[in-house]
């Protein structure tokens, strides 16, 4: 077959369909090509699309200060950020990628379905950039009502999930075999805070330990997996929300974690009890801590994904991801 003589590839240049073989011809490729656009084909929706996950791994960010968030999957409404900036890291194998960092800010996100959930899946990867003991300044993690009044917020409309000790040095550095890292002892708490300004209402560390572990140094992420249910509800009417989670525990610390890792976190396995799944335990270790309280919107829905660091030197997040059950 005689060679056939494409253009001179230039910015913007469309290739049809019929001509793509001839990339493949040698004369073809030795034309000179300052920009190259191949046709596109369309995905179709079913697989473009969920409607029950949503992760951004801050990937497809600029580097730099950011306050907010368009990228991500499945993701409908921009997230909003403070103390927040894009930075570039590198995996301990050497991989490339961007991390969010975080100093005496805050993270939020309105879920895809709003409070339109009955259980829920959040996981994430972080490290922290401290090389010593330190006391924590109260740290939240959990959902929230909207992005304006949020738990790191003077004022908090609602607020339910997590948060870190207040007691003196708290969080103890250590040097491992491979990794550094930072314990966190006394347990975390279970919490919940509205009000202006906003005010805790501690609900204990419930039962279990979900291990305690977070890695101090660059190269590693490690995670944490967090679940909530509750029964169906009209209004802003008090019901029972359960909680189970995980936290990379001492037997796993020294792990290197991939940003999958996350999303094969809160594409697990649904058991019957909350932060037991058989994927999230293999990667974080250690067993679920578990507890339940009345609690109610009346405050606010609860339809935001809400991280919080009060710290003066920085946490990274690797991936932040959600899952809807039901």
């Amino acid at each position: 077959m005689a060679d056939k003589k494409i253009p001179d590839l230039v910015a913007a240049t469309t290739i049809a369909d019929t001509d793509m073989i001839e990339l493949c011809n040698p004369g073809v490729l030795s034309q000179k090509a300052t920009a190259l656009q191949l046709k596109t084909y369309a995905v179709p929706l079913a697989l473009s699309l969920a409607d029950g996950w949503a992760v951004d791994t801050f990937d497809d960010y600029p580097l730099g200060a950011i306050s907010s968030f368009n990228k991500g999957y499945g993701f409908v409404n921009n997230g909003v950020g403070s103390g927040c900036s894009i930075i570039a890291a590198t995996q301990a194998s050497g991989q490339a990628e961007q991390r969010l960092r975080m100093i005496a800010g805050q993270y939020g996100r309105k879920m895809p379905w709003g409070n339109d959930w009955g259980r829920i899946q959040i996981a994430w990867l972080w490290r922290v950039n401290r090389g010593s003991t330190f006391t924590s300044n109260l740290a939240y993690f959990g959902v929230c009502s909207g992005t304006t009044n949020m738990a790191a917020s003077v004022n908090t409309d609602n607020f339910t999930g997590i948060r870190t000790p207040s007691d003196a040095s708290a969080c103890v550095f250590s040097a491992g075999t491979r990794v550094n890292l930072i314990t966190i002892n006394p347990a975390i708490r279970f919490m919940t805070r509205r009000g202006a300004p906003g005010a805790d209402t501690d609900r204990t560390s419930g039962a279990g330990t979900a291990g305690a572990c977070i890695s101090a140094s660059a190269g590693y992420l490690s995670g944490h997996f967090l679940e909530i249910s509750r029964p169906a509800f009209v209004g802003g009417g008090s019901v029972t929300y359960n909680f189970g989670r995980r936290m990379t525990d001492a037997s796993r610390v020294e792990d290197s974690l991939p940003k999958t890792a996350a999303q094969s976190m809160i594409q697990s396995d649904i058991v019957t009890a909350l932060g037991s799944g058989n994927t999230n335990g293999v990667i974080l270790g250690g067993s679920p801590n578990t507890h339940n309280y009345a609690f109610d919107e009346s405050t606010g829905e609860l339809d935001t994904i809400n991280l919080t660091w009060p710290e003066a030197f920085e946490m990274e997040f690797g991936v932040i991801g959600v899952r809807k059950v039901y």
